[in-house]
């Protein structure tokens, strides 16, 4: 958690000033560092379980020999941290959704961009 809400401080000293205006009005009345840890308690609620998946992609490929990322293969039929990226990154930008769906969204960018990396050791 720390790591999320340490990310989106630093990325919000980088916003440029209309950027940072459109982003504070979304997320009212929350601020880009409170949203950027909602989305992994919302995945353990009963209605956010379908999230789960979202939070990760898990390469099916033998590191440290063989190391890549199938989008395919690994993403599956629930989707993964790439899928949930293109999507919610396009919700956020679709005007036509109401001002919910678009906030939600938005707190999955931020959440998924601001993910700390944490290698684990075998891996590439």
């Amino acid at each position: 958690m720390l790591g999320h809400r340490t990310t989106a401080l630093v990325a919000s000293r980088f916003l440029e000033r209309d950027a940072a205006r459109q982003i504070r009005q979304l997320l009212k009345p929350q601020s880009l560092v409170t949203a950027s840890t909602w989305a992994d308690y919302f995945a353990h609620t009963a209605y956010g379980r379908y999230s789960a998946p979202w939070h990760w992609i898990d390469a099916r490929d033998s590191p440290p020999h063989a190391c890549g990322v199938e989008f395919s293969r690994d993403c599956g039929g629930q989707g993964c941290i790439v899928s949930a990226i293109a999507n919610h990154t396009q919700r956020v930008k679709d005007v036509g959704l109401d001002w919910g769906e678009r906030q939600m969204s938005l707190k999955w960018v931020v959440h998924f961009l601001g993910m700390p990396n944490t290698p684990r050791p075998g891996r590439c």
